[in-house]
């Protein structure tokens, strides 16, 4: 369950990357984190991953470890995103 820091809206914690041989979660996004401070990571981790893939084209592809990098901050992005949509639609049925 979220914490409510002076009316500020925040996330919900939720975990991502789930790792099936542990049953765990690789990475997690904490209760608490402000819903602004969440978005705007999500935004900037979108707008390096657009620029390095843009690079790719410009240079005529990209190394292995650039598309795995890719891959990989796709994957906190989507984790991110969910927390972030989960947290807002928890926060519209409580009002």
């Amino acid at each position: 369950m979220s914490k409510q820091r002076n009316s500020e809206p925040v996330t919900d914690g939720q975990g991502f990357c789930h790792i099936p041989v542990a049953q765990c979660d690789l990475m997690r996004v904490e209760d608490g984190v402000p819903l602004e401070y969440a978005v705007t990571q999500l935004n900037c981790i979108l707008d390096c991953v657009k620029e390095l893939a843009g690079d790719g084209v410009d240079h005529r592809g990209i190394s292995e470890r650039q598309a795995w990098l890719i891959g990989f901050c796709m994957d906190v992005a989507m984790g991110l995103g969910h927390t972030i949509e989960a947290s807002l639609m928890r926060l519209e049925a409580s009002v």
